[in-house]
């Protein structure tokens, strides 16, 4: 069952992104509805603007400012939520885990101040031992801007430059979890 799962967040990847390569989140039907699955923040979690500011896609050649995944208003707080399946938020609410097992998938959430719109969602979908090994096998799908399109897909440099070299928790920092027992080191 596990497998079909994550087959089928494969085929919708692949589908969607050959007829758009800049589909919409609501063409994603296994990942769109992600708001449903199991929050592991305790609600908006604030983080520093620097550290926000790091997930984003990086700029196509000739791209006009301002980038979708930033916010545009100085000096406000940033946030984010991050949901993930049923299977996934339990093992990330244990003990750390070396290794997320093939069809984990994360979705984080970009929120500026007093806004309940995503500025973007981010989501790492854990696929087979070997098939990014500088990711840490994590295979990430960046969708930005209103609507929500897909701005990045497979291995970006912009996620797996951190998210690669976060070894002792796979990928993952888990630092905004609530009870704060599992944060990442530094």
């Amino acid at each position: 069952m596990k497998a079909i799962a994550a087959a089928a967040v494969a085929v919708a990847v692949c589908t969607a992104y050959r007829a758009d390569p800049n589909p919409p989140l609501a063409k994603f039907k296994e990942l769109r509805d992600y708001s449903s699955w199991e929050e592991v923040t305790d609600g908006p979690h604030k983080v520093l603007p620097r550290i926000w500011n790091l997930c984003i896609a990086p700029p196509p050649p000739g791209w006009e400012l301002p980038h979708p995944g930033a916010v545009e208003a100085q000096g406000e707080d940033r946030y984010i939520r991050v949901f993930a399946s049923p299977r996934t938020a339990r093992l990330m609410r244990g003990s750390r885990l070396e290794r997320y097992p093939k069809g984990s998938v994360v979705a984080k959430v970009k929120l500026g101040e007093g806004s309940s719109h995503p500025v973007a969602v981010a989501f790492m979908i854990k696929r087979k031992p070997g098939s990014n090994p500088e990711g840490r096998d994590w295979q990430y799908l960046l969708f930005e801007g209103r609507p929500l399109r897909l701005s990045a897909k497979g291995a970006p440099s912009t996620c797996q430059g951190c998210h690669g070299k976060q070894a002792y928790t796979d990928g993952l920092y888990r630092s905004y979890l609530s009870d704060g027992h599992v944060a990442a080191k530094p």
